[in-house]
C-alpha cells in the first residue's frame, strides 16, 4: 500500500512538473504583470477622469458663472440706486419701467446718468462673456434666458444712446424685451451646484491620491534592504 502511495505521489509530482514548465511559469508571470498593469492603468485613468471633470468645472466657474454672477449682482445694486433716484420725482413710482421711460425721451440727472452709464458698461461685459462662453451653458432654459438678457442689454443700450425714434409704436414694439428677472437666481443655483460638484470631486481626488501614496509607501517598506 505504501508503495502504491509513493507511486501516486510520484505521478502527481511528475504531472505538476510537466504542467509548471519554465514556459508556463514565464507565461503566468507575464499574465500577473499584465493584470497589475491593467489595474494600475485603470486607477490612473480614473484619476485623469477626475482631474478632467475638475478642470471642466473650474472652467465653467471661472469663465462664465463666476463673472456673470458678479456682474449681475453689481448691476442689480446699481440699478436699485438708479431706480430709487428716478422714482423720487415720479407721480406714479410703482409703475416705473426703465425702457419706456427712456423711449419716452425722459431725462436723467447727473447722478442717474452716471449710474446708468455704469450699468451699460457692465452690460457690455456680460454680453462679451455670453458671446465667448455660451458653450459652457448646459441648461437649455438658462441658455434661453441668456439670449433674452443679451437682447435686453442691446436694446437698453441703444435706447440710452438715443438710437431709437421717440414714438409710441417703437415703445410698443420693444416693450416685451424686459430684463429676465429669474436669471440671477438661476445663475446662483447653477454656480452653487457646480461648487458642490467640485467639492465632491476634490474629496475623491484626495482619497485616490492618499491610497496611491499609501501603496507606494508599503511597496518601499516591503522592498528587501540592501546591506
Amino acid at each position: 500500500m505504501f508503495h502504491h502511495f509513493l507511486t501516486e505521489t510520484q505521478e502527481v509530482n511528475e504531472t505538476i512538473s510537466q504542467f509548471f514548465t519554465p514556459t508556463v511559469i514565464a507565461a503566468m508571470i507575464a499574465a500577473i504583470v499584465a493584470l497589475f498593469s491593467v489595474l494600475l492603468n485603470f486607477k490612473n485613468l480614473r484619476l485623469q477622469r477626475l482631474e478632467s471633470e475638475r478642470q471642466e468645472i473650474y472652467k465653467k466657474l471661472n469663465s462664465f458663472y463666476g463673472p456673470m454672477r458678479l456682474h449681475l449682482n453689481t448691476s442689480k445694486k446699481l440699478y436699485e440706486l438708479f431706480k430709487n433716484s428716478i422714482k423720487k420725482n415720479l407721480s406714479d413710482p410703482d409703475n416705473f419701467r426703465t425702457l419706456p421711460f427712456i423711449l419716452q425721451g425722459q431725462k436723467f440727472n447727473k447722478t442717474e446718468k452716471e449710474l446708468f452709464a455704469q450699468i451699460i458698461r457692465i452690460g457690455r461685459k456680460m454680453e462679451s462673456i455670453i458671446n465667448q462662453n455660451a458653450g459652457l451653458i448646459d441648461d437649455d432654459d438658462l441658455h434661453e434666458e441668456m439670449i433674452k438678457l443679451k437682447t435686453h442689454i442691446i436694446i437698453i443700450r441703444s435706447a440710452y444712446e438715443q438710437k431709437f425714434e421717440i414714438k409710441k409704436e417703437v415703445e410698443e414694439l420693444l416693450s416685451s424685451q424686459t430684463f429676465p428677472d429669474d436669471i440671477l437666481g438661476n445663475v446662483d443655483a447653477t454656480f452653487n451646484e457646480l461648487k458642490k460638484q467640485l467639492a465632491r470631486l476634490n474629496k475623491k481626488k484626495i482619497v485616490a491620491k492618499n491610497k496611491k501614496k499609501h501603496r507606494k509607501k508599503n511597496k518601499t517598506n516591503n522592498s528587501p534592504s540592501q546591506e
